[in-house]
């Protein structure tokens, strides 16, 4: 997503915003379901390869070390793009999510794994 990407709106929902819904495997861009991957389960672990390149941004999904699916979007949206993470349950602080960009290993528990249900 860009700096100009309203907190008020799913990572996504906004042409600031490129968004894949675990749930679904859809992925948004500007609200609308571009592409259709094979859904996750909670608990899997999901990486987001994300290449960009001559107006070109380049995502792949993958589940664990399977591909899910892969999308070339075009853009003329030279601003800066951040990761970011929309995290929506079925009740308040019911979903957890680790994220790292590859900047070091799981500090707290190795078997974190993606994301999942949080103990009550």
């Amino acid at each position: 997503m860009t700096s100009s990407a309203p907190t008020n709106k799913y990572v996504g929902e906004d042409a600031n915003g490129i968004g894949f819904r675990l749930d679904d495997g859809k992925l948004y861009i500007n609200g609308v379901a571009v592409a259709t991957f094979t859904a996750c389960a909670k608990g899997d672990l999901v990486y987001f390869r994300v290449n960009f390149d001559n107006n070109q941004i380049l995502i792949t999904v993958l589940n664990g070390s399977t591909t899910i699916g892969t999308y070339l979007a075009s853009t003329t949206n030279t601003a800066a793009w951040y990761p970011a993470i929309t995290v929506a349950g079925g009740s308040a602080f019911s979903l957890q999510t680790f994220f790292n960009a590859g900047q070091r290993t799981f500090e707290n528990n190795t078997n974190v794994q993606g994301w999942w249900d949080a103990a009550a």
